[in-house]
């Protein structure tokens, strides 16, 4: 036997020490849910604000600024998110006994950064919506097309170039593989630094994508009146 066999081998997952998908995959589908909870209201707040055609009125009482607009409506779904963020790092874990192997306090850093990141896309896609029910209809049927896409349940290099691209603008994507990182591989800043750059960089488009959205709908609104 030892002839016919002379390397035994150790085989042992390094990151899902547990060896379950099921532990794998229920701590990214709670972090999808999250996020796109985030995205959903985000969008319904700004269309709600299209079908009572109030964006003029908006503007009038943030004095026409912008900041003052997203700040006003970001900073409480801020506050709300990173509430839910401390009890999902902190007790779901612990719930589901899942091993944490790095920073709690990096992913938490990255997980704000994230939260302001996704309240941007979330505003945009609500200046595309009439009605806020069609803007929930459109964004409940894309959570799962996003979280397929963001590499976290198969693989992205197995993805057609076409599909990596269009994952590689979704703010998710680099977060699940910062996730990943930090969480299942006991990864710090190093390595994680790059993704937070995308996600920097990602969010900076959206603020400039947003301004002109809502520069355009506010001139539609004073040509109407």
């Amino acid at each position: 036997l030892s002839l016919a066999n002379p390397i035994q081998f150790d085989i042992r997952c390094l990151f899902n020490t547990t060896e379950a998908y099921g532990d794998f995959i229920i701590v990214g589908l709670l972090a999808l849910i999250f996020q796109q909870t985030l995205v959903i209201a985000a969008a319904v707040s700004i269309a709600n604000e299209r079908e009572e055609r109030s964006i003029g009125l908006l503007f009038h009482k943030a004095s026409g600024s912008l900041f003052k607009i997203v700040t006003g409506k970001g900073i409480l779904y801020f506050i709300l998110f990173s509430i839910y963020t401390f009890f999902f790092f902190n007790f779901h874990f612990l719930l589901y006994k899942i091993p944490f192997n790095g920073s709690m306090f990096l992913l938490t850093v990255v997980t704000q950064i994230q939260i302001a990141v996704l309240f941007l896309l979330g505003c945009i896609i609500g200046t595309f919506f009439r009605q806020k029910l069609f803007a929930l209809i459109f964004l409940a049927f894309m959570s799962y097309p996003v979280f397929l896409l963001s590499g976290y349940s198969w693989p992205q290099e197995a993805f057609p170039e076409l599909i990596k691209i269009m994952s590689y603008m979704l703010p998710q994507t680099w977060y699940f593989n910062i996730y990943v990182s930090i969480a299942q591989e006991g990864g710090g800043l190093p390595n994680v630094f790059p993704h937070i750059v995308n996600i920097l960089c990602l969010g900076s488009v959206f603020a400039l994508i947003l301004w002109l959205r809502m520069m355009s709908l506010h001139k539609k609104t004073c040509i109407k009146n």
